[in-house]
């Protein structure tokens, strides 16, 4: 509201009121008069809306006021790291939420009450520390679904529960599971060391794996430790002789398994037979597994036409 009179300076004092004292009065009442007067415009202008105008030069700086974009919001730059403790009450509208970089929340855990049903696709950029995210309800994700990479790895300190179907997408996602065999081919197993002497099984094929590794043609390297079922089988016969006892055995790191072993006795030398057993073993990272054989009667090498063995994680160790 601007004034609407103009008044005078001190500086303009008449000159016939410096020499005589009643014009000196008369000016100096009126000069009360008009003071009065733009005290009362001052008030006006105080009580206007004028109140609620800012000064631009403050806006955006510090001690001043924060400004708006094109959409009636304030700016990523201009929102602060905040405390998610300091807001206790009401639920956000949606619609004053603006598409933010997630690093600005720096501490805290938003209450669940004070989470609207809110699409994912409102955190453009940044990842949320898994401090930040209360879990509680899943009921505050109500649509959208995260940009890839935003979410790596989501732990849960208790039991989790499934209502419907697990399913794996993405090629190398699941469980940890390896597997490798051998198809028709007869590989001599070695016994000169001795009857009783358990002795890996190598020229394997490596099958389908996931965070477990197939190497040296005869073993399983996992790279996770955990509590693995394991399941393995082999068609052997002897290279001579008859009435020996063939007993089979999973291998930890080259040495025998007393968990999933089997035998038996194979008549003559042109005689086959299955052996095939199951475990779960707890197993280290680098744990390496592999399939073994032992001639519990003779040095007489064994014959492997057939063999598999397959891993798979079944919990943490």
């Amino acid at each position: 509201m601007p004034l609407t009179h103009t008044y005078p300076e001190f500086t303009d004092i008449p000159r016939e009121a410096v020499d005589d004292p009643e014009e000196l009065y008369r000016y100096l009442s009126s000069l009360v008069l008009n003071l009065r007067e733009l005290r009362g415009e001052l008030a006006k202008v105080l009580t206007s809306d004028s109140t609620l105008y800012e000064i631009f030069a403050n806006k955006a700086q510090a001690d001043g006021y924060a400004e708006l974009d094109g959409s009636g919001d304030v700016p990523d730059a201009q929102i602060p790291s905040l405390n998610t403790s300091k807001i206790t009450a009401g639920t956000f509208d949606v619609a004053r939420i603006p598409d933010l970089n997630a690093s600005k929340i720096t501490a805290g855990t938003f209450h669940v009450d004070r989470i609207p049903n809110l699409s994912a696709d409102k955190i453009t950029s940044g990842i949320l520390n898994e401090a930040r995210v209360p879990f509680e309800s899943p009921g505050p994700i109500g649509s959208g679904t995260p940009d890839a990479g935003n979410f790596t790895t989501l732990g849960a300190s208790g039991a989790v529960t499934f209502s419907n179907d697990l399913i794996f997408t993405n090629d190398g996602s699941g469980l940890s599971y390896g597997s490798f065999y051998q198809d028709n081919v007869d590989t001599v197993v070695d016994m000169s060391g001795g009857a009783g002497t358990a002795v890996v099984v190598d020229g394997m094929t490596g099958g389908e794996t996931n965070a477990i590794t197939f190497q040296n043609a005869k073993e399983l390297k996992v790279s996770l430790a955990g509590r693995y079922f394991i399941s393995w089988a082999a068609s052997v016969s002897m290279a001579s002789g008859s009435g020996q006892e063939i007993e089979g055995r999973i291998g930890k790191n080259d040495a025998e398994q007393a968990s999933g072993s089997a035998h038996r006795t194979i008549g003559t030398g042109n005689d086959t037979g299955s052996v095939c057993g199951t475990a779960v073993l707890d197993l280290a990272v680098n744990d390496r597994i592999s399939v073994m054989l032992v001639n519990e009667s003779t040095t007489v090498n064994i014959i492997v036409a057939h063999a598999s063995l397959t891993l798979m994680m079944l919990g943490g160790t």
